[in-house]
């Protein structure tokens, strides 16, 4: 874990990360990481180092962008992967990713891209993907939470409502 990380982050950044979360373990701190063929071995590792340490756990799909698109999954692996999640989240329950995202990943499926505001290194807001700010996209190639989280709360997904609700305050409705 620690290798890869610092592979694709820079050497001694898992390290200060970890140094990181430990000074602050009174603030709510949830992780996001992405999943790609560096660490697609390494999913269920990160759920019991971190887990412990940490209010929460999301994971996602590395984007197959034109510079690392060797890094990214295929669909069968991705799905490979959301089904292993899946079956995580009884051993795990911080890890937050709702089983509406993760039965959907790698298949066809409709999202509302309009529901995401991006905002970039120089402050621009971009309605919509936050891929299309880098290079020309492809949401068929896409299986980032950004959107597809979002877009299950849209459809009024019990567990995806239920997971904005409890940590980014969404008000319930009933």
């Amino acid at each position: 874990m620690q290798e890869c990380h610092d592979k694709i982050r820079g050497q001694g950044t898992f390290k200060k990360v970890v140094e990181t979360i430990n000074t602050n373990r009174d603030r709510r701190i949830i992780s996001l990481t992405s999943i790609s063929k560096s660490n697609i071995n390494d999913i269920e590792a990160i759920c019991k180092y971190f887990s412990p340490l940490l209010s929460g756990l999301m994971f996602n799909f590395t984007y197959p962008y034109s510079n690392i698109h060797e890094e990214s999954l295929n669909s069968a692996e991705r799905q490979k992967a959301a089904q292993q999640l899946l079956a995580l989240k009884a051993s795990y329950p911080k890890l937050l990713n709702s089983t509406a995202y993760l039965k959907e990943v790698g298949r066809k499926k409709t999202i509302y891209p309009w529901l995401l505001t991006t905002v970039t290194s120089n402050g621009e807001q971009i309605q919509g993907c936050m891929v299309r700010h880098i290079e020309s996209y492809n949401c068929s190639l896409c299986d980032m939470g950004c959107c597809s989280e979002l877009s299950k709360v849209y459809e009024l997904k019990p567990d995806a409502v239920e997971f904005w609700v409890n940590n980014f305050g969404l008000p319930r409705l009933v």
